[in-house]
């Protein structure tokens, strides 16, 4: 662990220190032993570190927005939601082009299951709607860690979730080139709301060939680069 300086412990508040004095040899009381200095070195570095360096950095808000693709590209967002009272989930999706224009859409009822199985099913069905468009580079937006870690790791098992992914791994060498890239779920707010309307649908499965009632607004948002403002915890 990085340690603060030790003048700057021992320095008084008024020129930026913390003020902490020590016994010296003339002193009525022997020194501090060396452990207890490091014990106040360490404090003071985290002192240093979450308020004395900056009292301001763990309060910022940071700006983010949805980027588009370059000419070429095509974005997939996609995303699924799960009623925490009955488990039940949906998943739904979008693809756009290199201009942020919706292409195709789609939405399934996947029923009961756990929000990482929903996830995958979005993709899955994301990736076969991008590969029956004749998409031959694509950058995919997932705001899932644990769905970009089981992409990645090819040595990763799971019985429950290694059939979808299989099939996933199998869609993907159609095409020419693939970026998978984490994102924030407040810039995957179309396909987040695209998969809560999704309860509501009858069908099982549905395409969408133009923008569902609704989300034309934060498509707008994301065409246009509008900023989202990502805050931090207890803000």
């Amino acid at each position: 662990m990085h340690m603060v300086n030790w003048d700057t412990v021992t320095l008084p508040t008024d020129h930026g220190g913390l003020g902490i004095q020590l016994f010296t040899k003339g002193s009525r009381q022997p020194p501090f032993p060396a452990i207890i200095k490091d014990c106040i070195a360490k404090a003071a570095e985290f002192f240093f570190l979450t308020q004395g360096a900056n009292p301001s950095f763990h309060k910022r808000s940071l700006p983010f927005s949805w980027v588009k693709p370059n000419p070429g590209w095509h974005k997939l967002n996609m995303d699924a939601f799960v009623l925490s009272s009955s488990n039940y989930a949906s998943g739904r999706g979008l693809l756009r082009d290199s201009n942020g224009s919706w292409v195709k859409g789609f939405s399934r009822k996947i029923g009961t299951s756990s929000c990482l199985l929903a996830k995958l099913w979005a993709l899955r069905d994301g990736l076969i709607m991008a590969r029956n468009n004749h998409v031959e580079k694509l950058i995919i937006n997932v705001d899932a860690l644990e769905v970009i870690n089981l992409l990645s790791n090819t040595k990763a098992t799971n019985q429950l979730t290694q059939p979808i992914m299989d099939d996933c791994k199998n869609i993907l060498q159609a095409f020419q080139e693939v970026h998978l890239q984490h994102c924030y779920r407040e810039t995957n707010k179309v396909a987040d709301f695209l998969a809560k309307l999704g309860h509501r649908q009858s069908d099982p499965f549905v395409y969408y060939v133009t923008p569902p009632f609704g989300i034309m607004e934060a498509l707008s948002d994301d065409a246009s680069n509008a900023v989202c403002i990502l805050k931090p915890l207890g803000l």
